[in-house]
């Protein structure tokens, strides 16, 4: 067993090192599309107001087609702020896991999914590199309920013991039937390949009939 300490270290210093790379790369990516889509978003805006000025204006229809793409523009503008701005700044690894996801969930609009949510998290339960992995199911979790499922609620509760921290994510979406290894997508293998990193383990309970549970379970020790 002494033997394989020295191994067990390094791996745990190169999966550092990968985590540390992806957020790295990850940043990266939000800079590229915030500087080269907004470009792209800038040049459509200004020929569809270049275009305007041929259609008169007591052609209504067209106008108000008009209208809707402008409307669209900005505001895939705004979304595009938003998501870069929340994921340079607030994450586990500038402002603590329970600063950061509590601004997230402050960040998803209520019209769209309404968001009940119990987060007890003991400070420093995990260091920063594991609790920015937690973050990431987590945000995988709700992005998949708003993309996926169609749910309107979303419960997601956080708590603490002396051995385990648990979470769990609940929504009212339309469910799906189990996934296999043929059937389930990258966002869930990457679910699990966070989960085996922090030695946790994570359950899936869902139906045709709708509705989604995903708990999972991470040592303290």
């Amino acid at each position: 067993m002494d033997n394989q300490i020295p191994q067990l270290q390094e791996a745990l210093v190169a999966s550092r090192a990968v985590l540390g790379t992806y957020e790295v790369e990850r940043a990266k990516m939000l800079a590229l599309l915030q500087d080269h889509l907004t470009q792209y978003l800038s040049a459509i805006k200004m020929n569809v107001l270049a275009l305007e000025t041929y259609i008169p204006l007591e052609q209504n229809e067209p106008n108000q087609l008009l209208g809707k793409i402008k409307g669209l523009i900005d505001e895939s503008f705004n979304g595009i702020k938003r998501v870069t701005r929340f994921e340079n700044a607030r994450t586990p690894l500038n402002i603590g896991f329970y600063a950061a996801l509590n601004l997230f969930l402050r960040q998803i609009d209520q019209r769209i999914l309404k968001i009940n949510s119990f987060i007890d998290y003991p400070q420093n339960a995990f260091d920063q590199y594991s609790e920015m992995l937690i973050f990431r199911i987590i945000q995988e979790l709700i992005n998949n309920a708003i993309l996926h499922s169609g749910a309107n609620y979303l419960d997601i509760t956080v708590q603490s013991d002396k051995e385990a921290v648990s979470v769990i994510v609940e929504d009212d979406g339309c469910g799906f039937e189990q996934f296999n290894d043929k059937t389930k997508g990258r966002g869930i293998d990457i679910i699990l390949c966070r989960m085996v990193y922090l030695k946790g383990t994570i359950e899936w309970s869902t139906s045709k009939q709708g509705g989604t549970i995903v708990a999972f379970h991470l040592p303290l020790h």
